[in-house]
């Protein structure tokens, strides 16, 4: 008993492209436009710079004094200089470097940007960038003595 089955579902009107069909609701539209405030890669990637050179000129700061808190906590006098004196320097080096691109770098991201940086980080890292430079201001008023 051979039956054809494309004749019934042709007559059932059951045919398997018809069968499996289900309803699909209709698929709202993706807005492919860039939200109100987004801004450039550039725009971006001097931001991240800008927190890097942050973070950057923070770290030297804080290796410069604990380099110096070390050097005099094992300090010997009877020796001559050793190469490890010379870390606070080069760490304050790094973070002069460091801070005064952050200080640009403030300044141009705040006005580059379409929505500022919150006031509150934009002070910090003019805190930070400045920082290096009073701390070698303070450092020669206390040398000359």
């Amino acid at each position: 008993m051979h039956v054809n089955v494309c004749f019934i579902y042709a007559r059932n009107d059951l045919s398997p492209a018809k069968r499996n069909k289900k309803k699909r609701r209709p698929v709202r539209e993706v807005r492919s436009e860039a939200p109100r405030g987004e801004d450039s890669r550039g725009v971006e990637a001097m931001t991240v710079l800008w927190m890097l050179t942050a973070v950057a000129t923070l770290a030297a700061e804080v290796a410069a004094g604990a380099a110096v808190l070390l050097l005099q906590w094992f300090s010997t006098t009877s020796q001559g200089r050793s190469a490890l004196d010379a870390l606070p320097g080069v760490m304050l080096l790094t973070a002069l470097f460091t801070g005064t691109l952050c200080l640009g770098l403030t300044l141009l991201v705040r006005r580059i940007r379409r929505v500022p940086p919150p006031t509150t980080v934009l002070w910090t890292a003019a805190a930070v960038g400045v920082s290096p430079w009073i701390i070698l201001i303070l450092a020669s008023m206390l040398a000359e003595r």
